[in-house]
């Protein structure tokens, strides 16, 4: 068995209050829940145009974990709202 956990900072350009954050990533907080079946939290309250995804993923191997969590960023990579600042991924 093998954990995926994944920290993913993201720049969103168009967010000008902390409302406007909310939105963006309630959206891809809800979208990656259901599409990947990973677990993700939002970490903190950083500044209006920046936030702080943690995803997790359990698999049977590594390789279908490893290929989940990519999915995920290329996912994220693909929405005009956001761009990635920083992708740390850990395989336990």
């Amino acid at each position: 068995m093998t954990i995926g956990l994944m920290r993913i900072e993201i720049f969103i350009s168009d967010a000008n209050n902390l409302k406007d954050k909310r939105v963006v990533m309630r959206s891809l907080i809800d979208t990656m829940r259901k599409k990947f079946n990973v677990s993700v939290i939002e970490e903190g309250n950083v500044k209006w145009r920046r936030g702080i995804i943690n995803v997790a993923h359990i698999s049977t191997n590594s390789a279908k974990c490893n290929s989940t969590l990519n999915k995920v960023i290329e996912f994220i990579k693909s929405d005009p709202r956001v761009e990635i600042i920083n992708c740390n991924i850990e395989l336990l």
